[in-house]
C-alpha cells in the first residue's frame, strides 16, 4: 500500500511521547538506542527526545505504542451456510474481490486466497490478507493515518458449510471481512456467529462454565479462573456499558473450585449475587495444564466491542522444570498459537450451539 511519508515535527513527537507512551516504554526505547537521560520527568524527557531525528523503524515503534498495538493476536470467526450444497466460498470470495468496488473503503486492499500446505488427512485451508488505512481525526498528523493488516483463513466443514477464522490484531478487524461477505450473500445463505445477545444471563453463565471444562479438549486439564469480567445486563434497563467490573484471581477461588468439582457454576454464591444484580459475564481467563507434559496455558475468552464479537487469545504459555518446579515463559510458534485459539473457538461454537438449541 503506497503512502507519502511525512516526518513528524517536534511538537507532534513531544505530544505523543509525553501523553500517550508510558514511562517503561520510553526508558526501554531510549536505552536500546544508547540514549541515557537520567533523573528527568516524563515531560522533560519527551522534550529532549522530540529534538532528535529518528528513522522509519523508530517512528513505527512509537506509532504502534500510540495506537495500542499488541503482539498478542486474538481469533474470532463465523460460519457461512448455504442451502446449495455445491456452494463454493473460495470462488465466491474471488468473485467479490474482483468485482466489488463500489462498497470498498478507501485505503482497503484485499488479497487473493492462497492454499496453505497441509499434511495428508488434515483440513485444506486457504489464507487471505486484508490491509487497511484508517484516518483518525486529530491535530497530530503523525497519528492520523493508521496502517494495519490481518490474515483470515477459510476452510470447508461440510457441503454448503464453510468456516472463516480471523486472526485479529484489533477487535475491529473481524468486521472488515464479515461485512465483505454479509453485503454480498443472497437469501439462500446465512452467517452464524457466537452472539452474546442471543444468550440469556443464565445461559451465558453456563456457557463459560462449559467452556472452562471443554475449551481445550481432552489433552488439557482445567486449573483455575485467573480473571473474570462482567457488565450490566440488557435486561436491567440500563446501558450495558455503564458498569464494567473485573475480578482478579484471588477473589475467584470459589469459582475455580466449583468448576473442578463439576458443580454447576450458577450455584456459586458470588455468581448468584452477580446474576441477581443483573450482571452478565463477558470475559474469562482460564488456566489449563497439559496432562502429559509440564506445560500450562492461559486462554482469554471474551465478548468484545459493538456488536459483541467472541474472541479467543493466548495470555501466557509456561513450562515447569526441576524439583522446585521453576517457571519458564515459553513462546508458541505462530501455527501453534493459532491452533490453540482455533481449537478453543471451535469448541466454544459447539457449546454455544447446544445452548441455542435448548
Amino acid at each position: 500500500m503506497n503512502s507519502n511519508k511525512i516526518y513528524p515535527n517536534s511538537y507532534e513527537l513531544e505530544e505523543v511521547i509525553a501523553n500517550i507512551a508510558n514511562r517503561p516504554f520510553i526508558d526501554s526505547f531510549t536505552q536500546s538506542r544508547g540514549i541515557f537521560i537520567t533523573h528527568s520527568e516524563k515531560k522533560t524527557l519527551s522534550q529532549e527526545l522530540s529534538n532528535l531525528f529518528f528513522d522509519d523503524y523508530d517512528l513505527e515503534e512509537i506509532r504502534k505504542v500510540a495506537y495500542g498495538h499488541s503482539i498478542k493476536h486474538t481469533l474470532t470467526g463465523f460460519l457461512i451456510k448455504s442451502e446449495n450444497s455445491e456452494f463454493d466460498l473460495i470462488s465466491f470470495y474471488e468473485n467479490i474481490r474482483i468485482n466489488e468496488t463500489s462498497h470498498r473503503k478507501k485505503g482497503v486492499a484485499i488479497s487473493q486466497l492462497i492454499k496453505i500446505n497441509s499434511k495428508p488427512g488434515t483440513i485444506e485451508k486457504y489464507k487471505g490478507t486484508i490491509e487497511y488505512e484508517r484516518r483518525r481525526v486529530g491535530r497530530i498528523q503523525f497519528l492520523q493515518n493508521e496502517k494495519g493488516s490481518f490474515d483470515f483463513y477459510i476452510h470447508k466443514k461440510d457441503n454448503g458449510i464453510w468456516q472463516v477464522e480471523v486472526d485479529c490484531n484489533k477487535s475491529t478487524d473481524s468486521g472488515e471481512i464479515f461485512n465483505l461477505f454479509d453485503r454480498n450473500i443472497n437469501k439462500e445463505t446465512q452467517i452464524e456467529t457466537i452472539d452474546l445477545d442471543s444468550l440469556t444471563t443464565k445461559s451465558t453463565i453456563s456457557f463459560f462454565d462449559a467452556l472452562a471444562k471443554e475449551g481445550l479438549g481432552k489433552e488439557w486439564r482445567f486449573v483455575d479462573v485467573k480473571k473474570l469480567t462482567f457488565k450490566r445486563g440488557k435486561d436491567t434497563g440500563k446501558d450495558e456499558d455503564e458498569i464494567e467490573e473485573t475480578v482478579e484471581e484471588e477473589n475467584l477461588i470459589g469459582i475455580s473450585q466449583a468448576i473442578l468439582e463439576g458443580k454447576n457454576l450458577r450455584e456459586n454464591s458470588f455468581v448468584k449475587q452477580s446474576e441477581a444484580a443483573g450482571y452478565v459475564f463477558t470475559a474469562m481467563t482460564f488456566e489449563y495444564e497439559n496432562k502429559e507434559t509440564p506445560y500450562s496455558i492461559q486462554v482469554k475468552a471474551e465478548f468484545k466491542g459493538r456488536p459483541k464479537v467472541f474472541e479467543v487469545g493466548i495470555s501466557s504459555y509456561i513450562s515447569r522444570s526441576g524439583i522446585n518446579e521453576e517457571i519458564y515463559n515459553e513462546i508458541l510458534t505462530e501455527s501453534e498459537d493459532r491452533y490453540y485459539r482455533t481449537l478453543f473457538w471451535d469448541n466454544a461454537k459447539s457449546i454455544y450451539d447446544n445452548f441455542k438449541s435448548k
